[in-house]
């Protein structure tokens, strides 16, 4: 079970996993996301976690299902995203599980939107807001879950992995050139792009990796001095 499965680093993470023989259940944000999974082959089954807010727990159970009727649930879980996904998550685990900790993002914003939120008289505002603190400041409140299916959940991160860094290289630009592992990329074209790159990772509307192009062929590059009269 990966979320975030259409970004950068989840569909390369459900690929790998589907390199090494496992069924993937990946979750994405909208409808064009879920099919690019499914027409790759990245993904067995996906979940829309969009269309499926506060049900994540039962349609993650039943795309288990549909990939084998006698799986109660899921054996590793790949987690970019935390909140209510892990939650989701931890509902579905199999005896021995393991759940891997890559990322939170859904988490990253927490003492931005408190903020914001004690400054704001707009009552629609507020209303957004409170929802997104509550999407945020979810889970995982079923914790047990580990103790009862004795798994395990650890953190990841890539630079205790710096000796593999070279035949993990070759071997996924090995896995590139015979077409087994594939990308995309999500460009914004020049400096201005910034904040609309920038937020796109949070908002779930990038497709792939986010690339900003600091400069496009027809664009006029400024010299250092004009930057700084302009700063």
């Amino acid at each position: 079970l990966i979320s975030g499965a259409a970004g950068a680093t989840g569909s390369v993470a459900a690929q790998i996993a589907k390199i090494h023989g496992c069924t993937v259940i990946g979750t994405a944000g909208s409808h064009e996301k879920c099919q690019w999974l499914l027409d790759n082959h990245i993904c067995d089954r996906v979940v829309n976690y969009k269309t499926h807010k506060g049900k994540m727990a039962k349609e993650i159970r039943l795309a288990c299902k549909s990939c084998d009727v006698n799986t109660k649930g899921v054996d590793i879980v790949f987690d970019n995203v935390g909140g209510q996904f892990l939650e989701a998550a931890l509902a579905n685990l199999n005896q021995g599980a393991r759940v891997v900790l890559c990322g939170a993002i859904s988490q990253y914003n927490t003492a931005g939107l408190n903020s914001v939120k004690k400054h704001s008289n707009n009552s629609n505002q507020q209303q957004q807001q409170q929802q997104s603190l509550a999407e945020i400041n979810t889970g995982p409140r079923n914790y047990m879950a580990l103790l009862i299916n004795r798994a395990t959940m650890c953190g990841f991160v890539v630079f205790d992995y710096r000796r593999q860094y070279v035949d993990a290289l070759q071997q996924i630009a090995s896995w590139i050139q015979s077409k087994k592992l594939i990308h995309r990329e999500h460009i914004f074209d020049g400096l201005h792009s910034f904040y609309p790159a920038f937020t796109s990772l949070f908002d779930g509307t990038n497709n792939g990796k986010v690339i900003l192009k600091l400069s496009s062929s027809h664009e006029k590059r400024p010299f250092p001095s004009q930057l700084n009269s302009k700063l």
